[in-house]
């Protein structure tokens, strides 16, 4: 199914919430390519990625990008393990209509966090 440019602009934003403060507590940002390529009105979701490393230094890695749409469709699909139930509710709300103007950094960490790991592991 292709994504439109709300969506892409939707899950590009809550990749950007994330990488600027909301996963610092547990991951360095070793790398940030934030922009999105555009032609014409459309958003490539391909173009933008990070890499996040473990805080603890013991050198694991992982890469974020499309781990946003993962994290979402498990919190959407009920899986939504070490995530409050009010907070789960507040992201299906924002999911439903593409727009992440009320959710916050810590939202935008856990969706991180579903996509990566399958829960919330960190704070």
């Amino acid at each position: 199914m292709k994504r439109t440019v709300r969506r892409k602009q939707f899950l590009h934003d809550i990749f950007v919430t994330a990488c600027e403060g909301g996963s610092n507590y547990w991951a360095n940002i070793r790398e940030y390519h934030w922009s999105i390529d555009r032609k014409g009105e459309e958003a490539d979701l391909d173009k933008y990625y990070a890499i996040f490393e473990d805080v603890e230094g013991d050198g694991t890695k992982w890469r974020v990008d499309i781990t946003v749409s993962r994290g979402i469709n498990k919190i959407v699909n009920g899986d939504h393990k070490g995530l409050h139930d009010s907070f789960a509710g507040q992201i299906m709300s924002d999911n439903a209509v593409n727009d992440c103007r009320i959710m916050d950094a810590m939202l935008a960490d856990c969706i991180v966090q579903m996509g990566l790991f399958g829960e919330v592991v960190y704070g």
